[in-house]
């Protein structure tokens, strides 16, 4: 928030976008996630441990079901995995799209919350 902060207050402002991704963590894809973590660990017993506690699953009401998407609501690292998947769908998409419009004479500016908690 101080990011966005210093932002507004020395730069010409025309607009400003919060956006909230709804159902961010249920829908999230793991196979794309796990390709991401791929890209940064080298250590395929950890890539391993990754892909179980994703696919661990659900017990409820005595029923297990496997989990194909998302990650589990209470996990520990759920916010680290999130972090690691808007980096690659987000944070890497908007560079580009900023230094097009920094060509073309603006001054864009964009921060994103970095989710707390996991690691």
């Amino acid at each position: 928030m101080d990011a966005l902060s210093v932002g507004i207050v020395r730069r010409k402002v025309n607009y400003v976008l919060d956006a909230d991704i709804r159902d961010f963590f249920t829908l999230l894809d793991q196979s794309w996630l796990e390709k991401f973590l791929e890209h940064r660990i080298a250590d395929k017993r950890v890539l391993r441990l990754i892909q179980r506690w994703l696919r661990a699953g659900v017990i409820q009401d005595g029923e297990w079901s496997e989990s194909v998407e998302g990650t589990a609501q209470g996990h520990r690292f759920r916010r680290c995995f999130s972090n690691v998947y808007l980096h690659y769908v987000f944070d890497l998409w908007v560079r580009p799209v900023a230094a097009a419009s920094r060509a073309r004479g603006r001054d864009p500016l964009a921060v994103r919350r970095r989710l707390r908690g996991g690691l």
